[in-house]
């Protein structure tokens, strides 16, 4: 189809036709019946190789509106594995992505694989045999490829786009510095091109600012794609008012919505609580709940995504390990005991309910004193309102430097200082070095 055929479409159906047509006929065999908002802005930009940041509420489709585009551009073309390097913030979500970018990309003939800490010893050892088109990693696992595995670090020669997901969680802190540097090391050290960069996230305060971060030396032109299908949410702040302990009034409350809402989502701010709420409830003789967190053994963690998705317990006690977009099926409401400190973790938080492009968001902050009232009163105000905070770093911490020249050194034994400096000053249109 033509151009001049694509005259009086809807931005949805251009952005469709503008994909190869194994893509396409791959999108109509899933039963899609259109795009989202986010990927009929993304696809045309990707495609014209632009390096872009995809603001979208959960829900929107944002894996999707990077991956379409990128398959569609691998598709047109012969590339050597590894042609793309999907970045995800935490282990817990490497799983859920692989079952879906698989679904994706097996069709048109590329592999996938994912490496993390948790990944077994056989796929770390396949991935060598079978060398993946498409690597789901975190930064961490980035890291070690480019500092220890010469044997796999050749490959990201061949390096064609990068894909930083949940990126708002990457950019908050030294991670994000570490994050920054590593790409800018692929730039500089290992690729043969300047390959594109797509950053996802649903909860961005300034994302010129984490375009330019993700960017760094990259002369690519360079786009921020913002949803217009912008949620309403629903944000309910509750005062309890107790004598003593906290833990059992907040787990009475709590039973009192799960019995109403289920399943729910009960979001807490430390592993500690976790354990408290979770306890307390089980006091009260709600057994149908399961907790979630960083120190729950992996099996346990996603035996408890599957009990909650398949609707055989009414909720699960977690912190940040369900803050991301790891599929846990249709949540009604979320709880969150105690302010999350910053709109972006609350926006991220609900989001996990109403989780499709036309469902509603919905959570409730219970609160346990005049201080936290206040200001999850505020933090839900601003939300409402899409104000969000600008959490991406602003400069580099030393550590973290010093921890990528020895990384650098490791990796090739001996590197000039130009290099290095190159390097740093990749990044220093975005950040102070």
């Amino acid at each position: 189809m033509g151009v001049r055929e694509l005259v009086g479409k809807d931005p949805g159906e251009k952005a469709l036709y503008m994909l190869d047509r194994h893509v396409r006929m791959l999108v109509q065999r899933m039963g899609w019946r259109s795009l989202t908002d986010a990927q009929a802005k993304a696809i045309p930009l990707i495609l014209e190789g632009y390096n872009v940041v995809i603001m979208a509420p959960t829900g929107g489709g944002k894996t999707e509106a990077a991956m379409l585009p990128v398959l569609s551009a691998l598709a047109r073309t012969e590339p050597a594995p590894v042609a793309v390097l999907y970045i995800t913030p935490m282990k817990a979500l490497i799983n859920d992505l692989y079952e879906r970018i698989r679904r994706l990309a097996e069709p048109l003939g590329f592999r996938v694989a994912r490496k993390h800490g948790d990944t077994p010893a056989r796929e770390r050892t396949r991935r060598h045999r079978e060398v993946p088109h498409i690597l789901i990693t975190t930064p961490e696992s980035l890291e070690i490829d480019l500092d220890w595995a010469p044997k796999f670090r050749r490959y990201y020669e061949n390096i064609k786009f990068v894909i930083v997901d949940e990126v708002h969680e990457l950019l908050s802190g030294k991670r994000g510095a570490q994050l920054v540097l590593l790409l800018e090391r692929l730039r500089r050290g290992l690729a043969r091109e300047d390959f594109q960069v797509i950053g996802l996230s649903a909860t961005i305060g300034d994302p010129r600012r984490v375009l330019d971060l993700l960017s760094g030396s990259s002369r690519r032109p360079r786009a921020v794609v913002a949803s217009d299908s912008r949620k309403t949410v629903e944000l309910r702040v509750e005062y309890l008012d107790y004598k003593g302990d906290p833990w059992t009034p907040l787990a009475r409350r709590i039973a009192e919505i799960a019995e109403r809402e289920k399943p729910i989502l009960v979001f807490v701010n430390s592993r500690f609580a976790a354990e408290q709420v979770k306890n307390a409830l089980e006091e009260l003789g709600v057994e149908d709940v399961l907790v979630h967190h960083s120190s729950v053994s992996a099996e346990l963690r996603e035996e408890a995504e599957e009990l909650l998705r398949r609707g055989e317990i009414g909720a699960i006690v977690c912190t940040k390990t369900l803050e991301v977009g790891i599929d846990v099926g249709r949540i009604k409401l979320v709880v969150q005991v105690r302010s999350p400190g910053t709109v972006a973790s609350l926006l991220q938080r609900v989001g996990r309910s109403g989780h499709t492009i036309q469902g509603t968001p919905r959570g409730t902050i219970l609160t346990v004193d005049e201080y936290d009232f206040m200001e999850s009163v505020a933090i839900s105000r601003l939300a409402a309102e899409g104000r969000v905070e600008d959490i991406a770093i602003r400069r580099l911490p030393l550590d973290v430097v010093a921890r990528q020249i020895l990384g650098m050194i490791l990796a090739e034994k001996e590197v000039p200082l130009s290099k290095v400096r190159g390097v740093l000053e990749g990044l220093s249109n975005a950040i102070e070095v």
